[in-house]
């Protein structure tokens, strides 16, 4: 008798009422979910209008392109994704974005472990994208993915290029030293990328050629030849800010630099961790006695002492250096009065850093 009712017309209507209820239950838990992901979005925008995903599911990320689709007065200026599990389906959903939205101009993502199938689809979608920032920070893309990357280089809009915490290596370097002449880049850092010798000395080939303003080289393992191979290059080249960070460059390899950069339009440099003594010392004295361009120098944790300083101070009475970065150095109280007459001559100076030094005062 039961099963004979279930064929009536009034029972195939509760069916209906009941799959009908049930959509409309799913339709609101579904809207519910969205509500949250978008209110989500939202909070994960900063000030300068990007989107920042950190630990966010590949679904999430993908999510975004739907987000910016459904609200056009969203305009994001960059994506940031970091520690996030990026496959194939995230960056082709991730390409989309970038091809769809003219308004997204930087690129970072830290701590992907980006596959080489990955980086082949970044580096399609960055052709076709208005990006000009792109930073990768510990994705793991190694040589092979670099190359990939400097093969779209050319044909992309980017203008700065940051690489950190990846062993590119030399073949890494010699893509994009091989690529960097074509391209528009006009700011690349390298930093702990494990270029060495061979990787600045290829850099350095390509400088002349190139549109590059801004070079960080930091933590790289580049000796004297590389350093000589750099500072040959920079006299060519429009190059007017240069940081070598951490490559122990010592009294020979300043001394070289030095030479080099008499004649060049570098206004910033950074030397830290340089390894050099008093010889190296009287060389950058040499250096800011010759170049009147040179407007910031950082000379943090380099071992100088106050007999270093007062030749540092000396040589800067009558330049128009800026800001002098001693932080982290064996200076004490004895080089008070070599820093205050600085201070009184050298209307140009604005600031200097004494951090971590021996200053009590």
């Amino acid at each position: 008798m039961y099963q004979s009712s279930t064929n009536t017309p009034h029972a195939r209507s509760n069916r209906n009422i009941g799959k009908e209820f049930k959509e409309k239950i799913d339709e609101a838990i579904q809207l519910n979910q969205t509500k949250a992901q978008w209110e989500k979005f939202f909070k994960n925008i900063d000030s300068n209008g990007i989107l920042n995903l950190k630990n966010f599911s590949a679904e999430e990320i993908a999510n975004v392109g739907e987000w910016l689709r459904l609200s056009p007065v969203s305009k994001l200026t960059g994506l940031t994704i970091d520690g996030s599990h990026i496959d194939e389906s995230t960056v082709t959903a991730l390409a989309k974005i970038l091809k769809t939205n003219n308004s997204i101009t930087t690129l970072t993502l830290f701590n992907n472990s980006l596959g080489t199938e990955c980086i082949k689809d970044l580096a399609d979608a960055i052709t076709k994208s208005k990006i000009t920032t792109l930073e990768l920070a510990r994705n793991h893309i190694r040589a092979g993915g670099t190359k990939v990357l400097a093969s779209a280089i050319a044909k992309s809009q980017i203008t700065s290029l940051v690489i950190t915490e990846d062993e590119i290596g030399h073949e890494g370097a010699k893509a994009l030293a091989d690529a960097i002449p074509a391209s528009k880049i006009s700011k690349l850092k390298l930093a702990f990328c494990a270029i060495g010798n061979d990787g600045a000395i290829d850099l350095a080939n390509s400088m002349p050629t190139s549109g590059i303003t801004e070079l960080f080289l930091n933590g790289n393992g580049i000796g004297i030849e590389g350093g000589e191979a750099l500072a040959k290059a920079i006299t060519q080249s429009k190059i007017n800010t240069l940081s070598l960070r951490g490559e122990h460059i010592g009294d020979k390899g300043t001394k070289v630099l030095a030479e080099a950069l008499h004649g060049s339009k570098v206004a910033n440099l950074e030397l830290v961790c340089a390894s050099f003594s008093q010889e190296g010392i009287a060389s950058l004295a040499d250096l800011i006695n010759s170049n009147k361009h040179l407007k910031n120098l950082n000379l943090t944790d380099n071992n100088i002492d106050d007999e270093g300083l007062k030749l540092l101070a000396d040589s800067i009475l009558n330049c128009e250096v800026n800001n002098l970065d001693i932080s982290f150095n064996n200076i004490t109280d004895k080089s008070l009065d070599a820093l205050d007459q600085l201070k009184r001559n050298n209307s140009s100076i604005k600031t200097v850093n004494v951090l971590g030094t021996g200053i009590k005062k």
